[in-house]
């Protein structure tokens, strides 16, 4: 595509106008094309565009919490006074004051929980851990 002087009159009058880069290579004619107008709006400098109000945002999928084991009394250790060996399974919401790690031994010096959190990660089946989270969060 030539882009002589009336072609880019044309394009800046067209972009103004607001219309799409498609309509905008119809009007123009010849061996104009979508790519072809947006680069040169582009190399014209043109105001940068919004994108189309016909466009959605995606549905964003809200992740389930899982409930932890009942049958665990954890320590409650505050995360900076975490050692080896204790389990680092977290409790509560780690933006609050309150957060701490369950602080439980380790299985073992590499890994991070001890066995009821480890078994409670670990597990294939996850919904009877699932039952107090509303259907709409499981549901695949």
């Amino acid at each position: 595509m030539i882009w002589d002087i009336q072609n880019k009159a044309l394009l800046r009058k067209l972009w103004s106008e607001g219309l799409t880069a498609t309509e905008i290579a119809n009007r123009i004619g010849g061996d104009a094309t979508k790519n072809s107008v947006i680069g040169m709006s582009h190399r014209m400098k043109l105001p940068k565009r919004l994108p189309p109000v016909n466009m959605r945002p995606k549905k964003v999928k809200p992740t389930p919490v899982a409930t932890p084991p009942d049958n665990v009394s954890p320590l409650m250790i505050p995360v900076e006074k975490i050692r080896n060996g204790q389990c680092r399974f977290p409790y509560g919401d780690p933006r609050d004051s309150g957060f701490s790690l369950c602080g439980h031994k380790t299985r073992g010096a590499t890994k991070p929980y001890c066995d009821k959190h480890h078994d409670f990660c670990n597990i294939k089946n996850k919904s009877e851990y699932y039952k107090n989270v509303p259907e709409e969060f499981t549901a695949t």
